[in-house]
């Protein structure tokens, strides 16, 4: 497992896996009150081969309910420029770039 961020502790890092059809297709990480009290930091990443099948938004849509739970009004994310495939599905919903 990976360290958490900084005043993180293993308490606020939770990991889902994503099925699909009884199929792994890929997880989603989230981080608690990160980087702010009141936001929470997601990670998600989908199997290449599971990629495009509309699997995304429902997930976000999870992870918005995950995180209204924990009473945060946002999400952050962060994405490579590497990867403009998972820019552009952040920016279709409605994400704005803060920094790069």
């Amino acid at each position: 497992m990976k360290p958490c961020r900084p005043a993180k502790n293993h308490a606020d890092k939770f990991v889902f896996e994503i099925s699909h059809d009884v199929e792994a297709v890929g997880c989603i990480e989230m981080v608690r009150g990160y980087p702010e009290a009141d936001i929470a930091f997601i990670g998600l990443l989908f199997r290449e081969s599971s990629q495009g099948r509309g699997l995304g938004p429902q997930v976000l849509h999870l992870a918005e309910a995950i995180g209204m739970g924990w009473q945060c009004r946002a999400l952050r994310i962060a994405v490579i420029d590497t990867n403009p495939r998972a820019f552009e599905f952040w920016k279709r919903e409605g994400f704005i770039e803060l920094l790069r």
